[in-house]
């Protein structure tokens, strides 16, 4: 699962032990802007899911869906109205901020390692913009608690996460002197099926650094 959102959800569906279906689809090759798919997914983004004949994509609203329709209300608080608004809150937050881990700083090193078969370039550049969307997120949503909505996890940990592990995962730059960000990481990754929901990103990085380094 080298998407960082459908990483999220298909976590969330193996933590909850919900059976599936995984249909793979590339957006590069146009998959998503397929009539077929378009006809069910018009906002064309992955990923989605068909429930008999109910179709979202995006992955809050699916993860949300989900939640809502099974009670898993350990994972979206949907009976607790503040723990609720701490989730919303990241959630509104996500796309413009944490997603920037992937557009800044995972995306340039995927396309010039993998796609153009270069060596990476401005490793110092991606390590301060990294630097500074990991100091966000943990100035914003882990001062409070050792987890964005309380307590325990939500699925807006398992969102954010997906974005911020993903570079130490794959290209080896760490976060510093950044202790609440580095301990929530450490915690999330002990999650059941990590490793598994994960090892895409592990092949891909090791793929990464062969070809960086020779």
């Amino acid at each position: 699962y080298v998407s960082q959102p459908t990483r999220s959800l298909v976590w969330l569906l193996k933590l909850k032990e919900l059976p599936f279906e995984f249909i793979k689809v590339e957006p590069p090759k146009g998959d998503t802007k397929a009539p077929e798919y378009t006809a069910k997914f018009p906002t064309q983004l992955i990923p989605a899911v068909q429930d008999d004949d109910f179709c979202v994509s995006d992955s809050s609203a699916v993860m949300i869906y989900l939640c809502e329709k099974h009670r898993w209300s350990d994972w979206y608080p949907m009976d607790d109205l503040r723990r609720k608004a701490r989730v919303h809150e990241y959630l509104g937050n996500h796309n413009d901020q944490t997603r920037a881990m992937t557009r800044k700083v995972f995306f340039p090193a995927l396309k010039q390692t993998i796609l153009e078969r270069k060596a990476l370039e401005g490793e110092d550049i991606a390590k301060q913009t990294m630097s500074e969307i990991g100091e966000r997120f943990q100035n914003c949503f882990l001062k409070r608690s050792d987890y964005i909505a309380g307590d325990s996890p939500t699925i807006a940990d398992l969102l954010a996460y997906c974005e911020l592990a993903q570079v130490p995962q794959a290209l080896g730059y760490h976060y510093e002197n950044l202790p609440e960000l580095e301990s929530w990481l450490e915690s999330m990754s002990q999650l059941p099926h990590h490793d598994d929901v994960h090892k895409s990103l592990f092949k891909l990085g090791n793929m990464m650094g062969e070809l960086t380094h020779g």
